[in-house]
């Protein structure tokens, strides 16, 4: 990567923030369009006796199993570029996932727009390109292969339990399709050679951006074993204290579920999320958590109040440093 393609990366319209902030209404519209359909047969009281009864003081281990998630996010970064005979900070790690998280949830490129930033961010610290894009790939492979892990184990899980539906098993065998699709993408673009499958994908815009960051990238030491290994348990990490997370807010409300069911639903939430057009999933993720909440035996009414201080975390609270720190860029 020259110089003249890092300076393109670091020229992002300012403007797809403005546009994104302009449809929270409508985000937050279809939010409370899913609680209304959610909320019926007199449901609304006892959301609202839910609510009332919760034990605050449990909320405070919540915010410690998200710091958590993003102290395993940094560690990715932070072992890779080890291995990559470089020295970061945590904190700085930290900074640059918030950023990450802000950008994939406002804007639904799969996780593109994240990816160029990070780069971009990686560059602006004097980070020799060739590292910082392998560093980004290492990133990518480790997650993907995480996130299946997990979608795995939350399958068989859920067979375990009878609770398989055909549904679930549609979602999940089009998410495992969409993967495979993603990292032979990944695995295409990044081979050194030119080939037909590289050129046609060219034609789209977000992926001639990315492509123009990866070009320096060496795909093999991003797949060596001693940088995938540990960073797939550091992703995995992120999904368990979500889970924990999920957990703490059901005791908080006086409800203790079985952790691998609680486990299993939000995966396939998340991966409904994923799926989803609407940035961060939002309405998608609230509507399927509480369906899968409910095959854990939780009522209706819980799982929908956990859901929404579940996404208090996970989705509004980041956007607040989210905002800050891109401000600091843009």
């Amino acid at each position: 990567m020259d110089s003249s393609q890092a300076q393109t990366i670091d020229q992002e319209n300012p403007r797809k923030w403005t546009r994104f902030f302009l449809n929270i209404p409508g985000l937050i519209a279809l939010t409370f369009l899913v609680i209304g359909i959610t909320l019926h047969n007199g449901e609304g009281k006892k959301v609202v006796e839910a609510f009332r009864t919760m034990d605050p003081r449990w909320i405070s281990l919540a915010f410690f199993f998200q710091l958590c998630t993003y102290i395993c996010s940094a560690c990715v970064w932070r072992w890779t570029m080890h291995h990559l005979d470089l020295r970061l900070s945590i904190r700085s790690m930290m900074k640059l996932g918030v950023k990450k998280l802000f950008v994939d949830q406002v804007i639904p490129t799969g996780g593109v727009g994240g990816t160029v930033l990070i780069t971009r961010s990686l560059l602006k610290q004097n980070i020799p390109p060739a590292k910082a894009t392998t560093g980004v790939l290492a990133n990518f492979y480790s997650y993907y292969a995480a996130y299946t892990l997990a979608v795995m184990a939350s399958l068989g899980i859920l067979w375990t339990h009878s609770s398989m539906s055909s549904l679930v098993q549609k979602i999940a065998f089009f998410f495992l399709c969409i993967v495979c699709l993603i990292l032979f993408t990944a695995w295409a673009v990044t081979r050194p050679t030119d080939n037909l499958w590289k050129r046609n994908l060219e034609r789209f815009s977000i992926i001639k951006k990315l492509l123009a960051v990866l070009n320096t990238a060496s795909p093999k030491q991003a797949v060596h074993p001693k940088i995938l290994i540990p960073n797939i348990f550091f992703q995995m990490g992120v999904f368990i204290f979500d889970t924990a997370t999920l957990t703490i807010i059901l005791h908080a409300l006086g409800y203790d579920a079985f952790l691998p069911m609680l486990f299993a639903s939000f995966m396939m939430s998340y991966v409904v999320e994923t799926l989803g057009p609407i940035p961060g999933g939002l309405g998608i993720f609230e509507s399927s958590s509480v369906a899968m909440l409910t095959l854990a035996h939780i009522p209706i009414s819980t799982a929908l109040v956990a859901t929404l201080i579940l996404r208090g975390f996970t989705f509004w609270l980041p956007m607040i440093p989210g905002v800050i720190l891109m401000r600091k860029d843009y």
